[in-house]
């Protein structure tokens, strides 16, 4: 074989691995925003649900709003009650859906197919409060599907610090010293214990090209989950803030 031939042959493993690499990282980033996005999304819900019932002990602020709006909270609260798996379903699929397509909506078209899954839904009265619900939620859930896509940027960069510049690393460390072993087992020959410590050296050599290659989707959910979190935590923040200053107002 020439130089010529095998200058050709390492280019096409490296475009194989890298097609592999690109393709392992958007399978990674799916997945972990599949998760992460359901987990935070249904997390929002329930708050927005904890905060209508009265709590002297964790919401005594929210108790005025609560005692003033109880026919607008009792009819949100039945909505939410009868849909709620429905909803999480719709919202997880458009979500899904944006996120596989190669060409992905605007925050126009994602905002107004969020807003269009209320639609099917027939609620007895749409009360302020329920529009409030609605639009709080489908603006929660564009934020926090942009926020955890973001991580994709982050993803590419675990690729080349794990895989590309550790892995072959720790592979070559490991290889030249499964190599020591065995001519250490070629030139002394004994068997039990030369063999025992190969098998050793095998098993752990094997462990460590797995932990690396860990390393890449547990980075890649760790941060999507770390974005999610700060959205959920400016959004219940501000949630908050809100139901506290119509419970003020409904004081005057």
């Amino acid at each position: 074989m020439s130089f010529k031939d095998l200058n050709t042959h390492s280019i096409m493993l490296k475009k194989r691995l890298e097609r592999y690499m690109h393709k392992k990282v958007h399978e990674f980033v799916i997945k972990s925003h599949k998760h992460v996005f359901l987990m935070y999304f249904e997390k929002y819900v329930n708050k927005y649900t904890k905060y209508m019932r009265q709590n002297q002990l964790e919401t005594p602020d929210l108790i005025p709003f609560i005692e003033s709006n109880q026919n607008e909270i009792d009819i949100l609260m039945n909505f939410i009650q009868i849909n709620r798996q429905e909803i999480m379903n719709n919202f997880q699929k458009v979500n899904l859906s944006n996120i596989t397509r190669c060409k992905r909506d605007a925050n126009d078209e994602l905002i107004f197919k969020f807003n269009k899954i209320f639609v099917a839904f027939k609620t007895i009265d749409q009360t302020w409060l329920y529009k409030k619900f609605t639009s709080d939620v489908s603006h929660f859930a564009l934020v926090l599907h942009k926020g955890i896509y973001e991580n994709e940027q982050t993803a590419k960069q675990k690729v080349v610090e794990h895989w590309i510049e550790r892995l072959p690393i720790v592979i070559g460390l490991s290889f030249t010293t499964l190599l020591l072993k065995l001519s250490k087992f070629y030139f002394f020959n004994n068997l039990f214990w030369d063999g025992l410590d190969i098998f050793t050296h095998c098993y752990v050599f094997i462990v460590i090209i797995y932990m690396v290659y860990l390393r890449v989707p547990q980075c890649i959910f760790a941060d999507a989950k770390q974005r999610a979190r700060c959205q959920y935590i400016e959004f219940k923040t501000n949630l908050y803030s809100d139901l506290k200053r119509t419970s003020n107002a409904s004081l005057f």
